[in-house]
């Protein structure tokens, strides 16, 4: 018996590192609030819930130039396919939509007139690994993204709204899943986030 205690320690602190190197970042709230304190939130987003926002008094516009999301250097390192993966589904996803006449990728040259500029960076995001999700379980904790959005007006210059919008998985929803809605959070968020400007931005008839 006293021969099995070191290897089981062994893999209690494979199983600890494991978790932890999956599943770094901390608090959202406390991020959000230390990066953009004034700034309405939409908090647990679903495309339901943005589909309820009200339009923006301004426009309407013809194109809308989404420009490459920023964010933090470890963010990069950690989730780099996750982030392209969040940039890829926004921007197809409201080209789905067939509201605007262009959607235009970072800062490509069009007319200033009739178009709003999409700007945003990603404040906090933790996206459990799948080695985490399969040792761990639910104690591997929820996935989130928490985005904030800015939109101006390309041709006036000004900012006609400031938006941060979170959402965040069932830490049990994704064992259950074997982790399958953790890697596919940052695809959904992109999906939110195009739905969110497809209700709020109005388009040029």
């Amino acid at each position: 018996m006293k021969k099995e205690i070191p290897a089981l320690m062994l893999g209690m602190m494979v199983v600890f590192a494991v978790i932890l190197s999956g599943c770094g970042g901390g608090s959202y709230k406390s991020q959000t609030l230390e990066q953009a304190p004034n700034v309405p939130t939409i908090e647990n987003a679903t495309i339901e819930l943005v589909q309820k926002e009200a339009p923006l008094s301004a426009g309407p516009y013809a194109t809308v130039i989404i420009n490459n999301f920023q964010a933090s250097d470890e963010f990069r390192r950690d989730y780099a396919d996750a982030l392209n993966y969040f940039q890829l589904s926004l921007v197809s996803n409201l080209k789905s939509k067939n509201l605007f006449k262009r959607i235009v990728e970072s800062n490509s040259a069009v007319p200033a007139g009739n178009s709003l500029v999409v700007e945003g960076k990603i404040l906090d995001m933790r996206i459990a690994s799948s080695g985490a999700r399969i040792w761990a379980g639910a104690m591997a904790g929820s996935s989130y993204m928490v985005v904030y959005l800015k939109l101006k007006d390309a041709a006036l210059g000004n900012i006609v709204q400031e938006k941060i919008i979170s959402t965040s998985n069932n830490a049990f929803a994704a064992a259950w899943s074997g982790g399958s809605n953790d890697q596919s959070l940052p695809m959904d968020m992109g999906k939110i986030i195009s739905e969110y400007l497809a209700t709020v931005i109005p388009a040029q008839k």
